[in-house]
């Protein structure tokens, strides 16, 4: 049997798809605020049960609801805080007793060391890296795909020849947008993807995604570039100490690659501030729009034409392929001011802004002496970082390779996932982890019919989401496919690492354009959604597809063998996919109905109570965990027993 249960993931958004983050070995889930986020409705009792698989499930089911965790930096707290694994809380100057702190007296040295220890998420993960390495050395699989990749890869692990290109491959770019000399040369840069192959402009083709408005098309959604605040826009009128320490870091980020390309002091300086007026000018135009907002809004190309006026709205999105795209999701607010933003007057701000977007967009392909100056540069001054003198392993250029740039590109990411579960799947497993996450799934039917707190409609209404819950195993919708159009120049031919990124990108458009011409299908699994690759260490639940994907990254012992036993499976991946479940359930997944739209669900009432648990949980941690920041590994914690668990 096949394990092709597919669908398609977008990242949880505000109507905007990057709220959710991804880390770059495991999933995690970020606090906005000085609480503890991410909190299940946790079961105020479980059923007694004689029968060892019922019993079996609810206690996976809790020992995953405990093992939940945070980022955050560390605060104050009048609690004795006693996982000394969290950063910070170990000092190393402080001597410690077995009676006090049983893990910081007998572990003070290993908590300190900053590398990385070993979990079994962290070996699966090697694994998965080692194998993605094998299969580009593999010169007994041939294909277009993974040509294209072992292309890219040669340029971007050839350190010596992105050293002699130096900032060359960027500084052209640069170039063409110097000489602009008007309005309408701006106009017909944004529209050539020789040009401007980034797709910059003042209004970017941000994501084709599931349409708030018709749940049974896709719309595109159109916003403005990243800005140095993000989506913090009223920073740029109220200036704090980070804000300004940010400005500083950005400053010598910028004045740093215009020196490397050619710029004097004075004009690398000149460029920074016009930039940060652009970019204010950009944050004051926007509108206040909510979630609620989006829901009411679809435009026709015609509706954009209209409101865009003189700015070549139309054209930009013809010339990325979106030609037959017909309904879009924007800010009519700002769309409407960007004629009149786009004058010769602020001209030379507009150039100055896209020359530092694609600084940004481009520094991490540039060599490797650069790219590392760079983000020192970037560091902020009230945090000192010892710099890395540690020589570089085989895992570190793997992860160099797979983790920090290709696990970044939809279309070299989909190339190697499709020849990673060609070669190293085996199908044969596929029944029992379906059958097994549908066995969690009904065992929540009985958590939420014991909630004494909840309404007999809100326990229905929990029922009724998680029978909507798709389960997606393993396989991406592969069928769909197709590299014929993806032709990067290879070194031996005089390519170079920047190029290779934009051409790929560039195809990336292309099949964001097509699939916005498709009707929505909640069995699609985009296969060149990065966030959802199935090389992924990893199982993750998707709110606004209400969706589980259990990863072929995850599928690997110790956590899973074709072998083990039910209790085995139950503990190790079973414990994961019953956590991810639950943030369907959390303070974020209660926001998203059956079908993944963001509406309320729930009767009043019994939101109001989940609300108040919610807090109630909240303030409680809020006393005791001691961070909102950095953790020792890149990973969400829980922790138990004194012992630290990937997530």
């Amino acid at each position: 049997m096949s394990w092709k249960m597919k669908i398609r993931r977008i990242h949880p958004w505000k109507y905007s798809p990057s709220d959710s983050t991804c880390g770059r070995h495991i999933w995690t889930r970020k606090c906005k605020n000085k609480e503890v986020e991410s909190k299940p409705m946790i079961p105020s009792k479980l059923r007694p049960t004689h029968k060892a698989g019922t019993r079996i499930l609810p206690l996976a089911l809790v020992l995953s609801l405990l093992f939940t965790g945070c980022n955050g930096d560390i605060l104050p707290s009048d609690s004795k805080w006693i996982d000394s694994n969290i950063e910070g809380a170990v000092d190393t100057s402080a001597e410690y007793r077995l009676q006090d702190d049983f893990a910081a007296a007998i572990m003070k040295e290993i908590i300190l060391d900053e590398n990385t220890p070993n979990t079994p998420l962290k070996e699966v993960h090697d694994l998965s890296l080692q194998r993605k390495r094998e299969l580009l050395e593999d010169a007994s699989i041939r294909n277009k795909g993974l040509d294209e990749v072992r292309k890219y890869a040669a340029l971007a692990e050839d350190l010596d020849l992105r050293k002699s290109q130096g900032i060359e491959p960027l500084k052209k770019y640069l170039e063409k947008i110097e000489s602009i000399g008007s309005i309408d040369d701006l106009y017909r840069w944004i529209c050539s993807t020789e040009d401007n192959p980034l797709a910059i402009a003042p209004l970017l083709m941000k994501k084709v995604v599931h349409s708030p408005a018709d749940p049974t098309a896709y719309t595109t959604y159109l916003s403005f570039p990243e800005l140095t605040f993000g989506d913090n826009t009223e920073t740029y009128y109220n200036l704090d100490n980070n804000a300004l320490d940010k400005i500083e870091c950005t400053r010598d980020q910028i004045g740093f690659i215009l020196k490397e390309a050619g710029y004097d002091s004075s004009a690398a300086g000149r460029i920074v501030d016009e930039n940060f007026r652009m970019e204010k000018t950009i944050a004051s135009k926007q509108g206040n729009l909510t979630s609620n907002d989006f829901r009411d809004l679809s435009y026709s190309r015609s509706d954009l034409e209209q409101a865009a006026e003189s700015y070549p709205v139309l054209a930009y999105l013809d010339s990325l392929g979106f030609q037959d795209t017909e309904r879009y999701l924007v800010d009519m607010t700002y769309l409407r001011q960007l004629a009149q933003m786009c004058r010769e007057s602020n001209l030379a701000e507009l150039k100055s802004f896209l020359i530092v977007q694609y600084i940004r967009k481009t520094v991490t392909y540039l060599d490797k002496d650069t790219l590392k100056k760079y983000l020192e540069l970037g560091q902020s001054r009230q945090v000192k970082k010892k710099p890395d003198e540690k020589k570089e392993s085989d895992d570190d250029k793997n992860t160099a390779l797979f983790d920090d740039l290709i696990a970044r590109d939809p279309i070299l990411e989909a190339a190697l996932d499709q020849n990673y579960t060609s070669k190293y799947v085996d199908d044969s497993g596929y029944d029992r982890l379906l059958k097994m996450t549908e066995k969690i799934i009904e065992t929540y039917h009985d958590v939420f019919s014991h909630e004494d707190w909840m309404s007999e409609k809100g326990k229905a209404a929990c029922i009724e989401k998680l029978d909507a819950i798709s389960i997606h195993i393993a396989h991406p919708s592969e069928e769909i496919l197709d590299f014929s159009d993806v032709n990067i120049t290879s070194k031996e031919d005089g390519g170079n690492l920047v190029e290779a990124a934009y051409e790929t990108y560039k195809a990336y458009l292309r099949r964001q354009a097509d699939l916005s011409t498709k009707p929505f299908d909640r069995t699609f699994w985009d296969p060149y959604e990065t966030g959802i690759s199935t090389t992924q260490t990893n199982a993750v639940y998707i709110p606004n597809n209400n969706g589980i994907y259990i990863f072929v990254g995850i599928l690997e012992d110790p956590i899973y063998n074709a072998d083990i036993s039910d209790e085995e499976l139950l503990a190790g991946i079973g414990s994961i996919v019953g956590h991810e479940i639950t943030h369907g359930f959390d303070n974020t997944g209660v926001r998203y109905d059956k079908d993944g739209f963001e509406m309320q669900w729930m009767p009043a009432e019994d939101q109001m109570a989940f609300s108040d648990k919610n807090d109630k949980v909240a303030q409680y941690y809020s006393t005791i965990v001691p961070f909102k920041g950095a953790n020792r590994i890149p990973s969400t914690y829980g922790s138990s027993s004194h012992r630290c668990f990937f997530l």
